[in-house]
């Protein structure tokens, strides 16, 4: 388990949070806003994270390690490129990440930055990953994408891990401001026009908006927004632009970041508190978003206020639930 932290920069666990070690990069002072991790080796993976000033966004920074159990945190070397392009000439914060590689798997990593307020970036190195080979180039601009997100401090970037040859390359993300979903099939280098991927429902807002990849079946994402069921699900996201069309599903209320648990067709969402009184809640559809059943506990529903983040794992079956504020909560009710 890997998790950013706003006091103490980095978290690592290796028996799903019974013990909870504490991985600092050398800038403790900084906040770890994204984290993304290369898998596709055998462990220890590559983990990333995006790092930058708690209070304003300067100081931003991508960081790497080959195993944060082990060993130390190299810089990438972002700043020195949003340093001479943000506005003001300011390093701003990298506040979503996401990592993946090139078709054949061995030549080179993409790093997918969303930047506060400056855009797209993409930093490419050879394979196994070279911290001092890689090079970034801004990949689409504020006005394009809008990395300030609201002034939410995350953005919520997808790289799914779909099965078969040569579907490596598509990458995703949430426009919350504007309400669109955005898709590069070029590994980041470009992104699809906004306006042919509207995101159904009301403007989003600060805590809604999320995305999720079936890991098992090509196409198919999942997007959440702040409608009272607004939970929609995509079944050709890589499939010809401009003939994608989203579809409601009956959703539980108050829909968070959502989840697809490994080898299934499960699907998870973190439901939020809301003004009107509705509880928090952990729920599940075993049928693509039809048939929603309550998971959550006593100790759930007055611990899970403020969800931001929530993965699913395969075998064993776990949830993790990351709330702003109150930690991170791990559940086998699944």
């Amino acid at each position: 388990m890997y998790v950013g932290n706003n006091d103490w920069t980095f978290l690592h666990s290796e028996d799903s949070g019974v013990h909870v070690a504490r991985r600092d990069p050398p800038q403790q002072a900084k906040v770890a806003f994204a984290v993304a991790v290369d898998s596709r080796d055998a462990a220890p993976s590559d983990v990333f994270i995006g790092i930058g000033d708690p209070d304003t966004n300067v100081q931003g920074e991508v960081l790497w390690s080959s195993d944060p159990a082990t060993t130390g945190w190299t810089q990438l070397n972002l700043v020195a490129y949003t340093a001479v392009t943000c506005a003001g000439n300011i390093p701003m914060r990298p506040i979503g990440l996401a990592v993946g590689r090139d078709a054949t798997g061995l030549q080179n990593t993409y790093v997918v930055a969303a930047v506060d307020n400056c855009g797209m970036w993409r930093g490419v190195s050879t394979v196994p990953f070279n911290p001092n080979s890689i090079a970034w180039t801004q990949t689409a601009l504020p006005s394009l994408i809008l990395g300030d997100q609201m002034g939410i401090v995350q953005a919520p970037v997808v790289w799914p891990d779909w099965p078969g040859t040569g579907n490596d390359n598509f990458v995703y993300i949430i426009d919350r401001a504007a309400k669109k979903l955005w898709r590069s099939q070029d590994f980041g280098a470009t992104w699809d026009a906004a306006e042919l991927w509207p995101v159904p429902g009301a403007a989003l807002t600060a805590d809604t908006g999320y995305l999720a990849a079936d890991p098992s079946t090509l196409g198919r994402l999942w997007a959440t927004t702040n409608q009272v069921a607004g939970t929609w699900l995509l079944t050709n996201a890589h499939g010809t632009l401009g003939t994608q069309q989203f579809t409601g599903t009956s959703a539980p209320k108050n829909p968070g970041p959502v989840a697809v648990r490994p080898g299934s067709d499960d699907v998870y969402i973190a439901g939020r508190v809301n003004a009107a009184g509705d509880q928090a809640e952990l729920w599940r559809s075993l049928m693509l978003g039809s048939n929603w059943t309550k998971l959550g506990t006593s100790f759930y529903r007055s611990s899970s206020l403020f969800p931001t983040r929530l993965s699913v794992s395969g075998t064993p079956g776990l949830a993790y639930e990351s709330m702003a504020g109150q930690g991170v909560t791990v559940t086998n009710q699944i």
